[in-house]
């Protein structure tokens, strides 16, 4: 979304869903260490995807970003093959879909790593032609994340993500809800910080997130105390 908006699309981001990423590094058994994996191979879905992005910030903050192989497979379930049949060493996923044997090495978000992991993005021609349909839009969004924070909700919570993911197993259904729960942002609002490193990658470190991002329908509900006031009602 930032390339394109910087590259001239006519679009902007309202809002950041989750600015902690709910990413893993996996791994097989034998790996006890994340130096452990220089020269070794980490698959990712595709070269510019969020996988491939954190893997890399990962790397470079361990110091290690020149000295693991990175490997393009095309998704996460050929992700999860890969590390099935060995082809790869590990990966950096939300959840790795295998029945081999594996461990998780590292959870990015409760090492430090900020990354805007989703936003909500309109055509600015929209934003400006009908900024209270966006305004009710957000205040539903944020409706909605309550519900999906209020552990009593879980039931009708589990039951949206499998009619709309298309799971049956009650296993990954949960994983979802779980990571949902604990890192979508009760407040979405577009930071700096989470979207840095994506910058820095694109060669336009230090740009102001307002070249592609605006901020004021969240900023004009914290104002009215609009979003403490949905949390304080449950």
């Amino acid at each position: 979304m930032i390339a394109a908006a910087l590259g001239g699309a006519p679009i902007v981001s309202i809002a950041s869903l989750a600015n902690r990423p709910y990413l893993r590094l996996w791994a097989h058994p034998e790996f006890t260490r994340v130096e452990e994996f220089r020269g070794k191979t980490l698959g990712v879905s595709r070269f510019g995807s969020t996988t491939d992005n954190l893997t890399r910030i990962l790397l470079r903050r361990v110091g290690m970003e020149n000295a693991v192989n990175i490997r393009q497979l095309g998704g996460t379930l050929e992700v999860g093959l890969a590390f099935r049949h060995r082809q790869i060493d590990g990966a950096v996923l939300a959840t790795l879909r295998t029945d081999a044997p594996h461990r998780i090495l590292i959870e990015l978000a409760e090492s430090g790593i900020q990354y805007s992991m989703g936003q909500l993005v309109v055509a600015r021609e929209f934003q400006r032609r009908s900024p209270d349909t966006l305004e009710k839009i957000m205040r539903a969004y944020i409706e909605g994340v309550a519900a999906l924070r209020d552990p009593s909700q879980k039931s009708r919570v589990t039951k949206a993500i499998a009619y709309f993911s298309r799971l049956k197993e009650t296993k990954a259904i949960d994983e979802i809800y779980n990571d949902a729960a604990k890192y979508v942002d009760r407040i979405p609002r577009v930071e700096a910080e989470p979207v840095a490193a994506t910058l820095e990658m694109m060669g336009k470190k230090g740009l102001s997130i307002a070249s592609f991002a605006d901020n004021s329908i969240i900023d004009k509900l914290i104002r009215e105390g609009f979003i403490e006031q949905v949390y304080k009602s449950r």
